[in-house]
């Protein structure tokens, strides 16, 4: 959204909020004066207009046609199991975790999948291990190969394919796509690298690391990754 159109929205739910201006097309804005303690309201966005084709939140379900219910930042608990609101690490979906997921759409809770593989010299990762939602495992020995010095390979043994790419040698950043080929047309696509942080942990335990990457030994490397998944390929 530029700039400016992000600033006069603002202002606009700052008005709302204040009960300055009139708003006789919203039904949701029925008393007069400004909001107080326990008032709350809806906000909807109106995208018919938009070119959903180039609208990042909007998923296409079919040539033409997209939902665009959910942006990713509507994001919440789907289930309170735990009142304390702790998770374990790696999360237990079917133990006493909460569960979580984007709200108001189509798919069903997100979950942790995971990565485990031991990269073999500068061309090979093989003693793969690959968790589903279930934390069961898939184990590929053979795994994949990429000899030329960059390119990709798949791992085949959740519901979405997983792309490994390999930047350079032994000891360099290897990247990952859940879902490759389907940004934009299903939910399950996410990239990351064994350099990505975001909120959670790794494997071990490491704090905001997706990924967590062994010291070189015996010309041999060791990389485990979570990353965030569904039950089904659809994300449905």
């Amino acid at each position: 959204m530029p700039p400016g159109e992000n600033e006069g929205l603002g202002r606009q739910l700052g008005q709302f909020f204040q009960g300055i201006g009139k708003y006789k097309d919203d039904p949701d804005r029925k008393e007069k004066g400004s909001m107080a303690r326990d008032d709350y309201a809806r906000v909807n966005l109106d995208v018919s207009n938009a070119d959903k084709s180039k609208t990042p939140y909007c998923v296409a379900s079919s040539p033409g046609q997209y939902d665009c219910t959910q942006d990713g930042y509507q994001f919440g608990l789907t289930q309170k199991k735990n009142v304390k609101g702790k998770i374990s690490n790696p999360i237990d979906p079917q133990g006493a975790d909460n569960h979580y997921g984007t709200q108001d759409d189509v798919y069903a809770d997100l979950y942790q999948c995971r990565v485990s593989l031991t990269r073999e010299g500068d061309n090979k990762f093989g003693s793969v291990v690959l968790y589903d939602w279930e934390k069961k495992q898939h184990k590929i020995d053979d795994g994949c190969s990429v000899k030329d010095d960059k390119g990709t390979c798949l791992l085949k043994g959740l519901p979405q394919d997983l792309q490994v790419e390999k930047t350079g040698k032994l000891d360099t950043k290897i990247g990952f796509t859940y879902a490759p080929g389907h940004k934009g047309s299903n939910v399950n696509y996410f990239e990351w690298d064994t350099g990505s942080k975001g909120n959670g942990k790794s494997p071990k335990g490491a704090s905001r690391q997706f990924c967590d990457v062994g010291k070189v030994t015996s010309n041999k490397q060791t990389v485990d990754c979570y990353f965030p998944c569904y039950e089904h390929a659809d994300g449905r």
